[in-house]
């Protein structure tokens, strides 16, 4: 059949319903018998080009092995597309000896510009892209095809989900169209009882659905944030990275962490409960919660069956290589090797030898697999703890070990690139200053805090913070290592620094001279400030008990003061024992002194209210 363009027009556009047909397995065909199996494609384009002709098709162009059609009416198309497909089929079924060809059909609804020679737009593209999709035998039709037809035809239809095309920006929503089945009822009539066949979902419908939900929201980069928070633990600023991770992969992870909707639910409460604009990402929580409720539910079904027909011995689950993984590692530098997946599992560097070797390699490597279910994830969690350690070239080797055993666990996906030593700006000292908040619009950040060592740690689900246990006597003040990375551990760097910093100088205004201050001090020298400025535990312990009331969002300011004092307590010195020496008199504030305080401060014990207005303002 020769290519040729049905048009008297040079160059015209036309909306209409676009159909290409294509052969499946023509080339290998043609490799092995070349003379039949163009005879055959004769046959079948000839077939498909009477009956487009008989349904008011106009023929563009031929493809070789397919042709290119466009009609006026979709209904007309899509009846000439199943006509096309049945006649192939029993042509199929008469043919003797050699078997026959089979034929995938695409349509869509599209704008097209046809000229002398060519026919172009995007909607040839579509069409194309869709006829791909397409079951050997059967049709791919775009929503918006479905859309018009549904209503006139019988289809058994099953829809496919937003399909990421090639070369197409925008998902196209499409479906899947097969013969309708012949289902004879007693009479030896076929039974068909609905004017369009029921729709089949699928779990990964339901999962496209959702993900063009939240894509096509306008506040779809929080949104991702939220989610990339729920899936690595840490909340992530950096566009860059978060550009890294498709939010398909995303979601199968953060599923895969919390298997529940309420599991999940209170996962993303815990990472709202710690950012500034708390109001605004509920309202982003309640969002991803109701686009996922479909997803959750259907997952959660088939988990079940296929929980049912495993106890039933009947689908049993496939070995996972984890004790040789963590054999082969063990052959590494055994203890650094249990620091790096101990902290992707936990968030926190552990360096106490009998806790690590407490905890199984073969444990470590399924949790980590856990918390890292695609290759990306664990090298983005290698990658960001690495760049924060002393040793970066010893532990990029045993990260790069790790990558390597862990790719078996990996193999349906691409192998990963080495991690690279990082250098320069990349390459931050463990112990330097984890409350750095270089590059802080106050009013542009979503976090109370950017990124501290690892990031900013955010509880797993069911995961109770230990209450840290004040060491005996009296700790060294001049070796403050441990007491940072204290406070790191169970308060918000950032807003422990502003509540220190509010004990120093009075309540923080939020003020981008504030802001500066702030800056220009790290962690460590505002607690040799507070030691200086509050010379016993109590006047520590009343300082941030007023001052936490006399910022925002008391409540969260009460919890960091009290994981600030309980770690700060082993550096002063031990209370004296009661010796029956009568405590001076409370003096309560004068009424000027009251005036200037919030009313939540008078709502404070009169000696911690004393207390805080005796000691002298720094600076």
């Amino acid at each position: 059949m020769e290519n040729r363009v049905l048009s008297s027009n040079p160059r015209h556009r036309i909306l209409a319903a676009i159909m290409m047909t294509d052969a499946v397995g023509f080339s290998a065909r043609m490799s092995v018998d070349e003379e039949s199996t163009l005879r055959l494609i004769d046959r079948d384009l000839k077939l498909i080009g009477e009956l487009c002709e008989a349904f008011e098709g106009t023929l563009l162009k031929s493809t070789g092995d397919g042709l290119l059609v466009y009609f006026v009416s979709a209904v007309q198309a899509v009846s000439c597309a199943l006509e096309i497909q049945q006649r192939l089929s029993d042509l199929n079924q008469d043919q003797t000896g050699i078997p026959g060809l089979m034929h995938r059909i695409g349509i869509h609804l599209g704008d097209i510009l046809v000229n002398e020679s060519d026919v172009m737009g995007n909607g040839v593209n579509i069409t194309a892209r869709l006829q791909t999709y397409a079951k050997p035998g059967g049709l791919c039709i775009s929503q918006t095809i479905y859309d018009v037809v549904k209503a006139r035809l019988q289809l058994n239809a099953s829809f496919l989900g937003p399909l990421k095309l090639k070369n197409i920006q925008e998902p196209v929503p499409a479906y899947q169209v097969d013969l309708l089945p012949e289902d004879e009822g007693a009479d030896g009539h076929t039974a068909l009882t609905d004017a369009t066949h029921p729709i089949v979902v699928t779990p990964e419908a339901t999962l496209a659905l959702a993900i063009t939900g939240l894509q096509s929201n306008t506040h779809y980069p929080r949104i991702k944030k939220l989610i990339f928070a729920a899936c690595q633990q840490v909340w992530e600023n950096d566009t860059a990275v978060l550009d890294q991770f498709e939010l398909k992969s995303l979601l199968e992870t953060m599923r895969q962490r919390y298997p529940t909707l309420a599991a999940l639910k209170a996962q993303l409460n815990r990472i709202v409960a710690g950012l500034n604009r708390r109001a605004f990402y509920e309202a982003v929580a309640a969002t991803v919660l109701m686009q996922l409720e479909p997803w959750y539910r259907q997952t959660m079904e088939l988990t079940q069956m296929v929980g049912e027909l495993t106890a039933l011995g009947l689908a049993p689950a496939a070995p996972q290589p984890y004790e040789t993984i963590a054999i082969t590692l063990e052959l590494s530098d055994a203890l650094r090797v249990r620091k790096l997946l101990y902290c992707i599992c936990h968030n926190i560097w552990e360096n106490d030898r009998n806790i690590l070797e407490s905890c199984s390699l073969e444990q470590l490597v399924r949790q980590t697999h856990t918390v890292a279910p695609t290759a990306q994830d664990l090298k983005y969690q290698l990658s960001r703890i690495v760049k924060r350690l002393n040793r970066k070239a010893e532990y990029t080797r045993l990260a790069n070990a790790i990558i390597e055993q862990f790719q078996r666990l990996y193999a349906s996906e691409p192998e990963l690139t080495q991690i690279s030593t990082p250098t320069g700006r990349e390459a931050i000292e463990v112990s330097s200053d984890v409350t750095s908040i270089e590059q802080f619009p106050a009013a542009v950040q979503d976090m109370t805090t950017l990124h501290a060592s690892l990031s900013v740690p955010i509880i797993s689900a069911g995961e109770v913070r230990p209450t840290p246990v004040p060491s005996v006597g009296m700790a060294d003040r001049h070796n403050l290592f441990g007491l940072r990375q204290e406070i790191m551990r169970y308060a918000n760097p950032l807003r422990a620094k502003v509540l220190l910093y509010s004990c120093l100088h009075g309540p923080f205004s939020f003020s981008r001279q504030d802001w500066s201050a702030l800056k220009s001090q790290n962690l460590d020298q505002l607690l040799q400030e507070i030691f200086d400025y509050c010379p016993t535990f109590a006047d520590l312990e009343s300082k941030l008990t007023i001052l936490s009331h006399c910022l925002d969002n008391a409540g969260e300011n009460v919890a960091v003061a009290g994981a600030i004092a309980r770690a700060m307590k082993a550096y002063y010195p031990p209370d004296p024992p009661c010796s029956g020496i009568d405590q001076p008199p409370v003096i309560a504030p004068s009424p000027s002194e009251a005036a200037a305080l919030p009313s939540a401060v008078l709502s404070a014990p009169p000696d911690q209210i004393q207390t805080a207005l005796s000691l002298p303002r720094a600076g």
